[in-house]
């Protein structure tokens, strides 16, 4: 939403300089960023975050994201590959939750019944 937010204020500065191929450049840069990657998973992820919390704030921020990025996708006749289904593998919600991928291993325990 960040790129989308910068590529938006620089076509805005492109049109308020009457710069034609400067904003066409950049409308262009969202159609592609939202063809290629923010109109393919946004909706599935706000299904998962409209699921995630009883909060009904969640769940107007997820109909938030989704109106907008529909509208985007067709203010930019964007055409995304709709990513479906579960937001995928989260190794974060194993039983062992999270090591650093950079730390040492752990010594292996001696056996107590083992001699030094």
């Amino acid at each position: 939403c960040e790129f989308m937010s910068a590529l938006a204020l620089k076509e805005a500065y492109a049109l308020a300089e009457s710069d034609d191929e400067g904003a066409a450049i950049t409308r262009a840069a969202q159609s592609r960023f939202v063809g290629d990657h923010l109109g393919r998973w946004s909706g599935t992820f706000a299904e998962a975050l409209r699921d995630a919390s009883p909060l009904p704030y969640y769940g107007a921020l997820a109909d938030l994201l989704g109106v907008w990025v529909k509208a985007e996708i067709e203010r930019l006749g964007a055409v995304p590959s709709v990513v479906v289904g579960g937001a995928g593998y989260d190794p974060l919600q194993e039983a062992d939750a999270f090591s650093c991928p950079m730390a040492e291993p752990a010594p292996a325990a001696e056996d107590p019944g083992e001699e030094p």
